[in-house]
């Protein structure tokens, strides 16, 4: 049935071991980012998915397809504090300097006493690539705040405390140093040690002709060097019903390892080398419909690859449990959240910290409410009572969801009136 409804059929295989293998990336969700036999299975059946997904209603409610992308909803909020030169329903310039464009934190000098002021340090960027922003050059720039909201991934943070154990020259090109040290932190070096964060590389190409059917999606079992069927196990049509019709746009993905090993391939070519056998085997029919005997690198018109792992701002896609490590982790990362997500004027946030909603947009959203609630309830007069709940602490049963704002409001508690 795996088969017939993914559009994939492997005369080579008879007993179907590999379409087997390669369909355990759809049972669940088929971006978990890690190959499904190292993933904590618990963690994403009943905490992730099925535990806190009804926190947004039905899955019907989950596929929103926005062309501005979620860029603009960022932007959208921010607008409510920040100037704009341009505000439409189509897009959103801000034209604020409190906004650094182009620049990257290099050092965070921070106090766990919350007491001296917090010295970032940034450096302006120039863009060789789509993921690649180094430092421009030699020059540094000072600016001196209250306090420091720390939005970097888990990936960043453990290059970081990486580097802290093994320092190497021009460090800040790498990953921001922290002083004090993370490792300072109580719990936090244990913490990073023990999370992981997920590797997805996808590879986009536009073809000059469509080859494949109208699915949506397509197991690609295949089998090279060390990877057993899984060589690049997924397919994903942009021209399917519904998609991008007409696009001619055919993409296949890899997580762990093989989606590490993708994302090192210094040139187009060498991408085309490791896709083209792949698809020459699963769509023989429709590439001699399309005239062809078999695709070359000259059928691609253009090529694109996300390229999660290798991001300096990223480090990974985003956090997922290892296997037989979410409990340990879990109880970790408990741990410290309740010594946090404060620590002086260093403040942790991003889906990382968020335990409900962790390795989602949500989490990144609500874990950035919360720490801004934090800032007002400690650092504002007249703020003292403010409750600083979100969806990453507490289910909605706790919360109220207001349309006009789109915003989840604590609900009072009956010790809180009484």
């Amino acid at each position: 049935d795996m088969m017939r409804v993914a559009g994939c059929f492997a005369p080579e295989d008879p007993a179907g071991t590999c379409v087997a293998r390669v369909s355990e990336y759809t049972y669940l969700d088929k971006e978990i980012a890690h190959t499904p036999w190292t993933t904590s299975a618990k963690h994403w059946f009943t905490e992730a998915v099925f535990g806190y997904a009804p926190d947004f209603g039905e899955s019907r409610d989950f596929y929103v397809r926005d062309p501005r992308g979620y860029i603009y909803l960022l932007k959208k909020k921010v607008a409510e504090v920040l100037l704009t030169s341009e505000e439409t329903a189509k897009d959103i310039v801000l034209d604020d300097d409190r906004v650094r464009l182009n620049s990257k934190i290099t050092k965070v000098r921070w106090d766990p006493a919350g007491k001296e002021a917090v010295v970032v340090t940034y450096c302006k960027t120039i863009k060789r690539s789509e993921y690649d922003h180094p430092c421009a050059d030699a020059a540094r720039t000072e600016i001196r705040a209250r306090d420091f909201v720390s939005t970097f991934s888990f990936g960043v943070l453990k290059r970081s405390l990486e580097l802290e154990r093994h320092p190497i020259s021009e460090a800040d090109d790498v990953a921001p140093t922290f002083n004090p040290p993370l490792s300072s932190v109580p719990g936090l070096a244990r913490v990073l040690d023990a999370s992981d964060m997920g590797t997805l590389t996808k590879v986009f190409m536009e073809f000059e002709c469509r080859f494949w059917n109208d699915t949506e999606t397509f197991l690609l079992p295949y089998t090279k060097e060390d990877f057993s069927c899984d060589y690049l196990p997924l397919g994903f049509s942009l021209d399917a019903s519904g998609s991008h019709a007409g696009a001619n746009i055919f993409a296949v993905a890899a997580a762990g390892p093989r989606a590490e090993a993708l994302s090192r391939a210094n040139t187009t070519r060498e991408i085309h080398d490791q896709v083209l056998p792949v698809l020459n085997r699963h769509f023989r029919e429709g590439i001699h419909d399309c005239g062809r005997t078999e695709l070359t690198s000259e059928n691609i018109l253009s090529t694109f690859v996300t390229d999660w792992f290798g991001d300096p701002q990223s480090r990974g896609c985003w956090y997922a449990p290892p296997l037989a490590g979410a409990a340990t982790e879990f109880s970790l990362r408990a741990a410290l959240l309740a010594e946090g997500p404060q620590f002086g004027n260093l403040h942790l946030s991003g889906e990382g910290t968020c335990e409900r909603h962790k390795g989602w947009v949500p989490g990144a959203w609500f874990s950035g409410e919360r720490t801004a609630k934090i800032l007002l309830k400690n650092g504002r007069e007249g703020f003292g009572d403010l409750d600083t709940r979100t969806l990453c602490d507490v289910d909605k049963s706790e919360m109220t969801f207001h349309r006009k704002t789109c915003e989840w409001r604590p609900r009072t508690l009956p010790s809180q009136s009484a």
